[in-house]
């Protein structure tokens, strides 16, 4: 599942998991409020793209339910001093500027 404001952004980021072999996006919401709708679809992962400091709250909320071990989290320039406490409850955090390899390997 994407999780992911910007349409643009959600669009691109669809486009690179489809091009991987064995990848599909089952989901793709907004806001944590529309991804937890959508958990009946049951992803294996939940990729969070974050823009601001502001949007750590949907990590949390969305770790709760889905459980820590789906959450990847994709950190903007502005949210790049906190992979700490988005670590705790995601084990897997990268920034926006690493390699799409990168991405796939989580």
């Amino acid at each position: 599942m994407l999780v992911e404001n910007n349409l643009l952004i959600r669009a691109a980021l669809a486009a690179l998991v489809h091009s991987w072999k064995g990848f599909e996006v089952v989901a793709e919401a907004q806001t944590a409020k529309g991804a937890v709708a959508v958990r009946h679809m049951s992803p294996d992962v939940v990729l969070i793209s974050l823009a601001s400091v502001a949007d750590i709250a949907m990590v949390t909320e969305l770790a709760l339910v889905y459980g820590v071990d789906r959450m990847v989290v994709l950190l903007g320039h502005e949210a790049e001093d906190l992979p700490f406490e988005i670590g705790r409850h995601s084990h897997r955090v990268l920034r926006k500027n690493a390699e799409p390899s990168t991405l796939k390997n989580c």
